[in-house]
């Protein structure tokens, strides 16, 4: 456990899509990417066009005092992988058979099904603003954020340790990192497309310009000492691209019910990593290929239902197409959620979310949070499936955010 929290520390030093690139930020956490007027951040991150229902008819300004500051931890699914890595690296000066033989069999483990990802993110205090445009005839939204991001996993060349069993040191066995500094700042235009008697179509155009510095690195275990000695290395080899992309969203939203639709990345931008260079032409035909990360194209559908007394909300989210995380890991997302919203300004707004990875590792998250005092936001989110860390067992994700927004 004491890795990860080394692990937090490092990307957290490292910082100050669309959707979010590497930090599901505040309330997001739980409440997925629905549309509902509780939370500013689905304006500047998932449907553009739901800026225009942030406001209400006598309100034409409203910002987050301080939108979100969290971070989210993964593992993949094999048991003590910090610790096997540690061992690993200890034991490269073995010559004993026995202790030979058994650090082959971890490193084919821990190259099949270990890895560690680590993210954080953060608003800058007062963003996002949504405003009023009278002269536009609708609503401006402006946000910058950050986040960051570690990946950590074992590339094996298949050239077992025995091969050469008296000396471990020529085994080619490399940790493979992958280290992301994002910076993103946000132009969103929504407005009323059309009118009906009850209900009302709205259209919304967003415009990202995302800093994105990435670095790729392939490190010799034989080189390494132990897991921090690796991580020392994921801010090196930064390779800075600036970059737009696009989004375009329609919501129709009538009395208790809310439908929408979005456009991520329409212009697919791509974004160079920093040169891969390693001695074994093996490990490095087993390292992910690309020297490119692209914020895929995507299409997502939402829906959410709102009683009549708007003191509970039903949401749901959905990935039409898969996409690439930045760790190159493919991802499609379901999500569900339900908040509710007691009559009295003593008792805090409660939340309860559930997604699904349809793609990739496929976790099941469970995310609880609540509101209290009108805007100050905390929430959390834990895979059901676990893995035994230190004799413990943990969940193989764990997120946590707080913020504090203006209520509507």
């Amino acid at each position: 456990m004491k890795k990860l929290v080394l692990l937090g520390s490092l990307c957290l030093s490292l910082s100050a899509q669309a959707y979010p690139l590497i930090h599901k930020p505040g309330a997001l956490l739980t409440q997925g990417g629905a549309s509902t007027p509780d939370n500013i951040l689905t304006a500047s991150i998932y449907n553009p066009a739901s800026a225009s229902i942030m406001l209400t008819p006598e309100n034409s300004f409203r910002m987050a005092i301080w939108g979100s500051a969290g971070f989210q931890t993964e593992v993949g699914q094999i048991d003590n992988f910090e610790d096997d890595l540690d061992d690993v690296l200890d034991g490269l000066d073995s010559s004993d058979p026995a202790v030979v033989a058994k650090l082959d069999s971890t490193i084919t483990r821990l190259a099949k099904d270990g890895y560690i990802n680590m993210s954080f993110g953060s608003s800058i205090p007062l963003l996002p603003v949504v405003v009023k445009n009278d002269l536009l005839d609708g609503v401006l939204v402006f946000d910058i954020s950050f986040d960051s991001g570690a990946h950590l996993s074992v590339i094996d060349d298949d050239n077992t340790v025995g091969n050469n069993p008296s000396n471990i040191l020529t085994e080619d066995a490399a940790a493979y990192l992958v280290g992301a500094l994002h910076t993103r700042a946000t132009f969103g235009y929504s407005r009323t497309l059309f009118d009906f008697k009850s209900s009302e179509l709205y259209g919304g155009l967003r415009a990202n310009i995302h800093n994105l510095q990435l670095s790729r690195q392939l490190i010799a275990l034989r080189d390494m000492d132990s897991v921090g000695d690796i991580l020392d290395n994921a801010d090196e080899n930064l390779e800075s691209n600036t970059k737009p992309s696009f989004d375009l969203g329609l919501l129709w939203k009538t009395e208790g019910l809310t439908l929408g639709a979005t456009i991520y990345n329409i212009n697919e931008p791509k974004f160079e990593f920093g040169t891969l260079n390693y001695s074994d032409t093996a490990v490095l035909t087993a390292a992910p290929t690309s020297s490119e990360y692209t914020l895929d194209r995507s299409f997502s559908v939402e829906a959410s239902f709102e009683s009549v007394d708007h003191s509970f909300t039903l949401t749901s989210y959905m990935d039409v197409t898969d996409h690439t995380t930045i760790f190159g890991q493919e991802q499609q997302l379901l999500q569900f959620a339900a908040m509710y919203r007691p009559q009295t300004a003593w008792l805090p707004n409660v939340r309860l979310g559930a997604e699904k990875d349809l793609e990739g590792e496929k976790l099941t998250t469970i995310g609880v949070g609540a509101t209290w005092f009108g805007g100050f936001t905390a929430d959390m989110a834990f895979a059901l499936d676990t893995v035994e860390i230190d004799d413990s067992s943990l969940p193989r994700k764990f997120a946590f955010n707080i913020g504090y927004s203006a209520p509507l």
